[in-house]
Parts: C-alpha cells; structure tokens; sequence
C-alpha cells in the first residue's frame, strides 16, 4: 500500500511539473494555430485644425505624444491658411481623419460639412471610460448647436479655458486691504470694488474690470441666446436682467466707469495688466508671463443662490470625421489625448487645463512653468459649472448685439430694460437676415 502510495504521490507530482512546463512555455513554439499579436499595420492620420496653429506647434503639444505612443502611425497636420480653409480642403477630396475645433464652430465646422459621426459605438469599443471626464465639460459638448436631444457623442474634450478671477497683490498690500479669497459672491466682490476704486497720488485706480462679451457668453445662470427650434432671441428670459445688473452696477461705481475709450474691453484689459491700476480682472484671457504687477488668482464668484457653481469652461472639441477611413485609429488617438499619461504632461507645462476629474492631474497644472509657482492654480477650477444651454449659430449674433447695449448701458446712454429690447429686435432682424442669404 504504502508502495502504491508513493508511485501514485510521483505520478502526481509528475503530471503537475509537465502543467507547470506547459504554462511557462519552455521556450518551445506555441502549437499551431494559436493566434499570436502581429505589428499594428502602418496608418496615416491627418489633422485638421480651423485656425492658425502652426506645424511646430501642434507636433510639440500633441503629434510628439502621438508619435511615441503609436509609433505606426503616421501624422499629417492641416489648418486654416489661404487656399486651405475646411470646404476647399474637404472639395479636393482630401481624407480628414480628426477635425481639432472650437465648441463655438461644432455646428460650421462639423454639421455644415457632414463630417459629424457618433463616437458612441467607438466608445463602447474600445471600453473608453467617460466618468473619468468633467462631466460638465461632457454635457457642454453634448448641447452644441442644440444637438443635446439625440444622445450622440460627437466630440471628446482634450483641454478647456475657464473663467478666471485675478487681482493685483500689490494693489491690495498699498491700500491695506484683504486679498480676495476662495468662495467669494458676486455681492462680496462688488463691496471689495467700491473698496479699491480710489484716487491716490493722482492716480485713479479701479476696483475691477470684466469682459461683457466672454461672461456673458458662459454665465452662470445658464441664459442662453437663441432658440434653436424658432431662432428667435431669448433676451426677454428674466434671467438677462440679472446678469446685465451683475455686471453693469461695477460700472456704476464712482471711479470706475467708462467712456468712449474705456469701454473696449482692450483698454479694461490693460488698466490691471499693463498698467496696474485695476485690482481685479475677470475675464478668460490666459494666464500670461508677460502680465505687470504682482498678481494672483481666487475663484471665481457665485451668486447667492448658486453657491459653488462657476461659469462654463470653453472646451477644445475633438472628433473623428464621418470621411475617415481609420476611424479606430483616430478615435486612440483622441482617447489618448485626453489620457492620464497626456494630460498630466501638458498640465505641468501650463499647455491645457485638465479636463479630467483626477485631482492628481489637476494638481500638476503648472508645475514645471516659472511664473505660475507661488500661484492659486487650483482656483482656475470650479466646485461644479453651470448647466449648459443650447448652442446655435446664430449665438454671436444675438450676444454681439447684447454686449453693444450692455456697453450703452455701461456709458449711462440708454437703461437695462431698454438695452434687452433693442438688442433682440436687432438681433432678431439680422438673423432673419442670415437665415434667407441676403
């Protein structure tokens, strides 16, 4: 017994050595048959981009990137120059494998060419994760030029320019005054306003500047511009009121209004980045080394009955093209473009703001930038954004002629209630206009 014991205890052992050899390999072939990995097929992307970015600067903000992680692909860059806008490109039968756009041009730049196609499919494909995403930024996308209603992912989001709130260091230590923190409101800044704007040593310095046409474009209250089923204005939504009596009352603070040459936002720009003479800014200009003063950042007021709800962030919109003919491909590239691994690199180098939630990643903005150390970086990012609104293209239209009222108003020329009247009934006109081609 204890003989049959001991061959069938090496039987046992036996059997388990030759399964452990056949799992290791041992540097025999694999039986035939068995599939094994080949080399991804060489692949050719070309990029379009509907504005002037540049060869050089495209390669070292993202075809450098590419080029490392997808070695077998190959990368073609096209923009906007004389004789290579989108429809001329597009009427030369070129292949456009990933259009690189503005949400405010998803409509002219995607719908107007029938390059739109749904991403959702790729997504599911390649098990790209979109909770990772801001989820405002994916709702942002979702509702450009009103296509939020068809549950379609027409765009992923690889960087966003959000609204910033900076003051002047220097300003606030010469007049002994607090800095502006985090969490501040509307009501709160404008007292910290009528605080700052003074006259001292013959100077007149202001308390804030604003830029109508940008905070009005992504304000917090989630107004929008036109209806996109009648194209009519939306400026008599009780909403505008509002927003123009936010804004326009730092205007009305004695020392800081406007003029005929103060109203451009230009001139307001340069009071708190040139000159020095403003204490805070709030605008979407980005951040600059070449700004005076000692400045720094806080987040971005909220109004009382929005706490922690920031403006909307303008995104940069990616797609694949329903022309491409490696749309697997495309959609990689994109993904890894709004990767961990990518977005980290570019948020060190001050290149884009993360779109990610990753807190880790959104720490790394401007890590390796000289002028951005020291700096509220975090501030740059609100606790949530406003719910989107639907875009159209008739949006500039109808916000051109509001801000060229809200400047009127600004100059003491006309009244809010009066300026929202005059301001649609131009908009409405023009739009008519646009919409028949005369």
């Amino acid at each position: 017994m204890v003989i049959k014991r001991n061959i069938m205890l090496s039987l046992s052992i036996l059997v388990t050595m030759i399964s452990v050899a056949a799992c290791s390999g041992g540097g025999k072939p694999e039986p035939a048959g068995k599939e094994t990995s080949a080399a991804p097929e060489p692949v050719e992307l070309t990029f379009y981009y509907g504005g002037a970015y540049g060869q050089e600067t495209f390669m070292r903000n993202y075809g450098t990137y590419l080029n490392k992680k997808f070695p077998h692909v190959t990368l073609k860059f096209l923009e906007n120059t004389k004789g290579s806008s989108l429809p001329e490109v597009l009427a030369q039968k070129t292949d456009i494998d990933i259009l690189y756009t503005s949400i405010l041009n998803v409509k002219t730049d995607i719908f107007d060419n029938a390059l739109e196609y749904d991403m959702s499919e790729l997504i599911k494909k390649h098990k790209y994760d979109m909770s990772l995403l801001e989820p405002g930024l994916v709702d942002l996308l979702k509702y450009a030029n009103g296509r939020a209603s068809d549950g379609k992912m027409y765009t992923l989001p690889v960087g966003m320019d959000p609204g910033k709130f900076v003051y002047n260091k220097d300003l606030f230590d010469k007049f002994g005054v607090a800095y502006p923190k985090d969490g501040l409101t509307w009501n709160q800044v404008y007292e910290l306003a009528k605080t700052m704007t003074r006259q001292d040593g013959g100077v007149q310095y202001r308390g804030l500047v604003l830029d109508f046409n940008l905070l009005t474009m992504n304000n917090q209250l989630s107004a929008g511009f036109v209806d996109s089923k009648t194209g009519k204005t939306l400026l008599g939504d009780s909403r505008w009121p509002r927003i123009l009596t936010q804004f326009i009352r730092f205007y009305q603070i004695p020392g800081n209004e406007l003029n005929d040459k103060s109203v451009s936002w230009t001139t307001q720009r340069n009071y708190f980045i040139a000159d020095t003479t403003a204490a805070m800014m709030l605008t979407y200009n980005s951040l600059n080394p070449t700004w005076k003063g000692n400045w720094d950042l806080a987040k971005f007021p909220v109004w009382d009955d929005l706490p922690g709800v920031g403006p909307q962030p303008i995104p940069n919109a990616f797609t694949v093209t329903s022309i491409s003919r490696h749309k697997d491909e495309a959609f990689q590239a994109i993904a890894y473009l709004t990767s961990k691994e990518y977005q980290a690199a570019m948020a060190k180098d001050g290149i884009v703001l993360p779109v990610l939630k990753d807190q880790e990643v959104k720490k790394a903005y401007g890590q390796n930038v000289d002028f951005l150390k020291g700096k509220n970086l975090q501030a740059l990012y609100a606790d949530q954004y406003a719910k989107p609104y639907e875009l159209t293209p008739y949006d500039s239209v109808a916000r051109g002629k509001l801000v060229e009222q809200m400047s009127q108003v600004a100059l003491k020329a006309t009244d809010i209630n009066t300026a929202l009247r005059v301001a649609a009934e131009a908009a409405d006109k023009e739009i008519e206009k646009q919409k028949s081609g005369k």
